[in-house]
């Protein structure tokens, strides 16, 4: 099946914005350390992931990726904390001496906790994921196939899939709803549980980390009228049982 995804604004407004507070100017984010990872995503590149080196005076070291972005280009940071939210600041890419890569963060860290979403149980909907992983290049010849999406709201999604994926794990998903067309969304694994009745097949909790208006708001219309079309027809087989 072609895909021609949308182009992603990181930037734009929320349908549904999540919560959010500002923290102050010289405060990180906690467990912004050495060796925690940080998803990147800039206008002109992939989103990439990374491992943090040394945070300090308003730098983040980075290392484990090819191509981070030219010097001088923004890109938006995001640190992910189990079990609390989403923490993105604002950074430029700087080359420090002797050619150290860096970020330097150009704003403050900002708190953001997702309101909560209808979700819909899906039938005979398949999915594709790419893994994001620190020192990967996205590639078209990475993304796996034959995975069922098992449900889905305009924040997130479940997903039966091969073992090996974890929590925390960062993922492009894409896939077709009928009369609503393509998606291709960035991720997130949130929790990972056995699927029933296989040992090679997990069930994974995936939160969709930043979408555009348009795709959110498509979201949201396909999961309501595809919920009133199966009223719709619930209701057709009973008066047909009744006759």
């Amino acid at each position: 099946m072609p895909y021609a995804p949308a182009r992603l604004n990181f930037s734009q407004t929320q349908a549904e914005p999540p919560l959010a507070m500002t923290l102050p100017a010289n405060l990180q984010p906690p467990g912004l350390s050495t060796g925690s990872r940080l998803l990147l995503l800039g206008e002109k590149t992939e989103p990439r992931v990374t491992i943090v080196v040394r945070v300090k005076d308003g730098l983040i070291w980075i290392s484990g990726t090819e191509n981070p972005g030219a010097p001088g280009e923004r890109v938006t940071a995001v640190h992910i904390v189990s079990g609390d939210a989403q923490y993105w600041a604002p950074t430029r890419v700087e080359l420090v001496p002797p050619e150290t890569l860096a970020l330097r963060r150009i704003g403050p860290w900002q708190r953001r906790q997702r309101r909560a979403h209808v979700r819909l149980t899906t039938h005979g909907i398949d999915v594709e994921l790419l893994r994001l992983e620190a020192g990967d290049e996205t590639s078209e010849a990475r993304w796996r196939e034959g995975f069922a999406l098992l449900d889905i709201s305009a924040g997130g999604a479940l997903v039966n899939a091969e073992a090996g994926m974890q929590a925390g794990e960062c993922l492009r998903c894409r896939f077709h709803l009928p009369r609503a067309g393509n998606f291709d969304l960035l991720g997130r694994v949130v929790r990972v549980r056995p699927a029933p009745r296989s040992t090679r097949r997990h069930l994974l909790g995936i939160e969709f980390l930043e979408i555009g208006l348009e795709q959110q708001a498509a979201l949201r219309r396909w999961i309501f009228a595809e919920e009133a079309r199966r009223h719709r027809e619930h209701k057709l087989r009973r008066e047909r049982g009744e006759r």
